[in-house]
């Protein structure tokens, strides 16, 4: 608290503002470890394709990369910020998230936006928090999946929705962390932005909730991307349960496998869908 003029300022962010700036920093945070296994060559062993790929393969440079998602994460901090200005959530501020009490002020609103009777509350009381939490990103990430999943095959499909708009990523036959949100602005918008929105909309997620969804995306993305399979790492292990990981989304990004392995599988299973198939 900081005072100007003898009048108090509170420059402590909100949850909504937080909301907008976690998905970006947890982004350049987890690039910036990628990035420095490359450069300090910790894991080449792990690597699926040599850093000389990178450069000799790609039709984008890396700088220019770079100013592209400067330019889409200000845009989505403004959007968000503004968002977060003129249409705030109205969340219940009993206790901190994942206790208890954070868990029946949530299951309070919950009933009033559902006209849930009382033996259905005293059901969804019985659950413990902890589970009723997760199954909430849970849900969340199957609706982010679908749609993205159906948006990308029709990107694939139409021709001019590939030639003007998502030919772009695929500028990127050699991905890496940093290109994990390398887009046209259009599918930044409608597909990383909007699937983000829906998701955590249908759920009614809080902002504290939707911040930790977004954070698991973004890190699920940048590891898809990063062209490294680390055992030590679980993402790897949830990619291998799923069939869904960096291997499979680097052969979407080779000439021959572009028509094919169009899943994203932050938290689905590829075997849902033939996503091998033309």
């Amino acid at each position: 608290m900081l005072r100007l003029g003898g009048v108090a300022q509170d420059w402590r962010l909100t949850e909504e503002q937080w909301l907008s700036i976690a998905p970006i920093a947890v982004f350049w945070v987890t690039v910036g470890l990628y990035e420095a296994f490359d450069a300090l060559q910790l894991f080449a062993d792990r690597q699926l394709q040599p850093t000389k790929e990178e450069i000799s393969r790609n039709r984008v440079k890396k700088v220019v990369v770079f100013r592209s998602i400067i330019w889409v994460h200000l845009m989505q901090l403004i959007l968000g910020l503004l968002s977060a200005y003129y249409d705030p959530w109205v969340a219940p501020r009993s206790g901190s998230f994942g206790t208890k009490a954070y868990f029946n002020a949530r299951l309070g609103l919950w009933a009033t936006e559902y006209r849930l009777g009382e033996a259905m509350i005293a059901q969804v009381a019985s659950i413990p928090w902890g589970v009723y939490l997760c199954s909430r990103q849970l849900a969340g990430f199957i609706i982010m999946d679908t749609y993205i999943y159906w948006l990308h095959v029709l990107m694939h499909k139409v021709p001019w929705l590939y030639r003007n708009i998502h030919s772009r990523h695929h500028q990127l036959y050699t991905p890496y962390a940093l290109a994990a949100q390398y887009n046209h602005i259009c599918e930044t918008l409608f597909s990383d932005i909007g699937a983000a929105l829906l998701s955590t909309k249908l759920v009614a997620m809080s902002p504290r909730e939707s911040a930790i969804f977004y954070a698991l995306a973004v890190v699920k993305q940048v590891d898809d991307h990063s062209g490294y399979q680390l055992l030590w790492n679980p993402l790897t292990w949830f990619g291998l349960a799923t069939g869904n990981g960096p291997v499979y989304h680097s052969v979407h990004h080779q000439p021959w496998g572009i028509k094919v392995r169009f899943f994203p599988a932050k938290f689905g299973n590829t075997t849902l869908f033939d996503t091998d198939a033309e």
